[in-house]
């Protein structure tokens, strides 16, 4: 479907040493309106593997070799129904937080249901997974494309914020040293007001 970026961005990740060893899974839970248990779960994991079962237990085990699950809504939503309080393993990439932060100028993400407005059916999670993974590698490719000095801004204000943090570290952004109100001025002189 994005097997043209899906190439380039696997292609310069591994050209970074950190991406040699990092292993990744999108995730989508399908949670009952009115019972408010899982229906149906989908995942991709970054060899490729598909699954699609409503067993948390066997989607863990599919998950088990994973460092970072991500998805859409993942923190407010998917983790909830999947992991409720317990702690888990994984790091956690969400691509609904980011997605506003670096497409401000597109006032909806690309996973509006656009295909279930006129059926009353279950959404496909695993057709969610491939929407997820094509925004995940949207954001990944615009993150890099940023200045350091916009990202040193970024990471400095969204530091220790639960919907960021997975992301940074999948992208292995650290915190910088220097000064938030100097990065700001230098970033955005005679475009904000001093």
């Amino acid at each position: 479907m994005y097997h043209g970026l899906y190439d380039q961005i696997v292609s310069d990740l591994s050209m970074d040493n950190h991406f040699q060893c990092v292993r990744w899974a999108i995730v989508d839970v399908e949670v009952g309106m009115q019972d408010h248990k899982i229906h149906d779960i989908g995942a991709l994991r970054c060899d490729g593997a598909v699954y699609h079962q409503a067993s948390k237990t066997d989607l863990f085990v599919f998950l088990q070799d994973v460092d970072f699950v991500c998805g859409h809504n993942i923190i407010h939503h998917d983790a909830k129904y999947l992991f409720g309080d317990e702690t888990h393993p994984w790091a956690l990439v969400d691509t609904l937080s980011m997605s506003p932060l670096l497409f401000p100028e597109r006032p909806y993400h690309r996973l509006v249901k656009d295909d279930k407005l006129v059926s009353d059916q279950m959404n496909n999670p695993v057709n969610d997974c491939e929407k997820a993974q094509e925004l995940l590698f949207d954001e990944i490719e615009h993150w890099k494309s940023l200045t350091q000095t916009k990202r040193d801004i970024f990471r400095l204000l969204l530091d220790g914020k639960q919907e960021f943090d997975g992301f940074f570290q999948l992208v292995v952004d650290e915190t910088t040293d220097e000064c938030l109100s100097e990065l700001i001025m230098s970033e955005y002189r005679g475009r904000i007001c001093g």
